[in-house]
C-alpha cells in the first residue's frame, strides 16, 4: 500500500477566498492528484479541516464529500472542496499579525481511496501564509 500512496500523488494546488460576510469566510481548495500507475482508483472519502495552529486542535472549518469519484488510470486529476470558516472561531486570528501582515492557517485532508476493495489512507497536512487584510493567499511547501 505504501507504493500506492507514493504513486497517487495528492496536492493543494490553491486556496481562494470565495467570499467574506460577517458570520464566515468561503475558501475553494483546489487539488491535484495524479495518480501515475496504470490502475483505477475511486476516492470514496475526502475530508478538509482547517485549523488555527500547527497543533491542529482546534478546528475552525470542514467539509467533506458527499459523492465517491473515480481516479483514471494514468492520469492528473483536478478536483475542489469549499470549506467555510466560522469568522467568530478565528477570533482575534483573524486580524492578528497586520504589523507583519502576514498570519496563517493549517490545512488537514483525509483521504480513503479504494483499490480492489482495499481501502487505503491518504493524508496531507499544508500551512496556509494569508494577508489578514487583502485576504491574499499563498501555500507554503
Amino acid at each position: 500500500t505504501k507504493k500506492i500512496v507514493n504513486d497517487l500523488d495528492l496536492k493543494i494546488k490553491q486556496v481562494e477566498v470565495k467570499n467574506i460576510d460577517l458570520m464566515k469566510i468561503n475558501l475553494e481548495v483546489s487539488f491535484n492528484l495524479n495518480n501515475l500507475t496504470k490502475n483505477e482508483y475511486e476516492v470514496t472519502k475526502l475530508d478538509v479541516n482547517i485549523y488555527n495552529s500547527p497543533s491542529y486542535t482546534k478546528i475552525l472549518g470542514h467539509t467533506s464529500i458527499d459523492n465517491s469519484f473515480v481516479i483514471q488510470a494514468d492520469t492528473l486529476n483536478v478536483f475542489k472542496s469549499n470549506v467555510s470558516i466560522n469568522t467568530l472561531s478565528m477570533g482575534t486570528a483573524l486580524l492578528s499579525n497586520t504589523i507583519s501582515k502576514m498570519n496563517s492557517f493549517y490545512i488537514e485532508v483525509n483521504s480513503t481511496i479504494n483499490y480492489k476493495k482495499l481501502e487505503i489512507p491518504v493524508s496531507l497536512k499544508k500551512r496556509v501564509d494569508y494577508n489578514p487584510l487583502t485576504f491574499e493567499i499563498m501555500l507554503n511547501e
